[in-house]
């Protein structure tokens, strides 16, 4: 008997020294099964535990807690008359019984538990899952509108629909890269639906601050409740004027905004809907519209193809239209100063040719066909190539894939910038 109890601790001497799997560990002690040790000990009814590994330390393992000469000396710790008879202490009725300890309102409307929520823990959500969980304003009440502040830094984030939404899924990253950027000036709004009879609509947007990101921030917050009271009045018809006045809107409102005349932000922004043709039916539409020099990429078997405009200053079209109004460009910049020609704010810049008319665009595609939308900020584009982006999703059915594809391929390439990319599977 005494050579099975040896035989046992050395046993479980090599259990401690050997890594133990996070799902066995129960508290501060691991639960060893009856059936590894019946071999060394048929003793009926009986439990073994098995404290965790070495390098987790643990209360009763710790030199320090136990032989502290204050904790052993200290008189008040143990004795003190306070601890041992006061009332509220040991019978608070607000500890034990009060409602508002476990169903208080202000805990389920806390920023911290809406921009931290399920988003982290897997890279894999359904979007039906999601869509009450989100910051969500009063007027997109459940129908999922996901914001820059639900994600953290260098996450890679997927998304699936598994009902008739107009996309199959669609994967999202965020980079600050902090070794070159103090803060972050990048931003994305995403409305998975639209409200009541207009469902199965999505709308997909990056904004791309230069100078600050106050102007970009704004428009994350109030691109889509913008567009959606617009389109109301149009009664959701007309998409080009649509997106007209919301961008004519906006740029006013920026206005109101404090060193909006020196800082600003670019657009992109893709809409995804249904609309009847007379010879093909119902067909799936994109509408890209942008300012600036971030945009969107159409891949598919065919190829690829960009389907948004870069408004920069060597743009023979946009070099032709400023100069054409009087304008200036100075060393490849509007009025010596800025590299885009086109964006929200920059009011500073208006007098040099800058504007805020966006470039508006309309695709139909073959929903029998496998379509992938590639939507990033300039922190993307100017580090990976056109054929690096194909050959990035050739042969390659899953978003998330692609996207931490094209963002390790950014990085690896050398991009400075902050990084925002979006793939979309249709």
């Amino acid at each position: 008997m005494e050579k099975k109890k040896d035989s046992l601790n050395n046993y479980l001497q090599d259990l401690k020294k050997s890594p133990i799997p996070q799902s066995k560990r129960r508290g501060s002690n691991v639960l060893i099964s009856k059936d590894r040790i019946n071999h060394f000990l048929k003793i009926p009814n009986q439990v073994y535990i098995l404290s965790k590994t070495p390098n987790k330390k643990t209360y009763s393992k710790s030199p320090n807690r136990q032989k502290t000469p204050n904790y052993q000396k200290s008189s008040n710790r143990q004795k003190s008359p306070n601890c041992e008879k006061s009332p509220n202490r040991q019978k608070s009725p607000n500890c034990q019984k009060s409602p508002n300890r476990q169903k208080s309102p202000n805990c389920q409307k806390s920023p911290n538990y809406l921009h931290n929520p399920y988003l982290k823990k897997s890279p894999y959500k359904n979007i039906d899952d999601i869509s009450s969980k989100v910051n969500l304003p009063k007027h997109h009440h459940k129908h999922g509108l996901i914001t820059s502040n639900n994600i953290q830094d260098d996450e890679y984030i997927k998304f699936t629909s598994s009902h008739n939404h107009s996309f199959k899924e669609f994967s999202l990253c965020q980079f600050q890269n902090k070794n070159n950027r103090e803060y972050m000036e990048d931003r994305f709004s995403i409305l998975v639906n639209f409200p009541h009879k207009e469902q199965n609509k999505s709308l997909f947007a990056i904004f791309d601050g230069h100078g600050g990101n106050q102007i970009s921030h704004y428009l994350m917050n109030n691109f889509f409740s913008t567009f959606l009271k617009i389109s109301e009045k149009f009664n959701n018809q007309n998409y080009e004027k649509i997106f007209k006045k919301t961008f004519s809107h906006l740029d006013d409102e920026i206005k109101k905004i404090q060193n909006s005349q020196t800082i600003g932000s670019t657009a992109t922004i893709i809409l995804l809907t249904k609309e009847m043709d007379q010879i093909l039916g119902p067909q799936k539409v994109i509408y890209s519209v942008n300012l600036g020099d971030s945009n969107c990429q159409l891949i598919n078997k065919n190829g690829y193809k960009k389907i948004t405009y870069e408004h920069r200053c060597n743009d023979d079209m946009e070099e032709k239209r400023i100069k054409k109004g009087n304008g200036s460009i100075i060393n490849g910049r509007v009025g010596g100063n800025i590299s885009v020609t086109r964006s929200f704010g920059d009011f500073n810049m208006r007098e040099f040719g800058l504007i805020s008319e966006p470039y508006i665009n309309k695709i139909l595609v073959n929903d029998n066909e496998k379509n992938f939308l590639v939507l990033a900020s300039d922190g993307v584009w100017d580090f990976i190539g056109e054929e690096e982006l194909f050959y990035s999703c050739f042969n390659n059915d899953d978003s998330y894939d692609i996207c931490k594809k094209i963002m390790e391929k950014a990085k690896e390439n050398g991009s400075t910038d902050n990084m925002t990319l979006i793939v979309i599977k249709l």
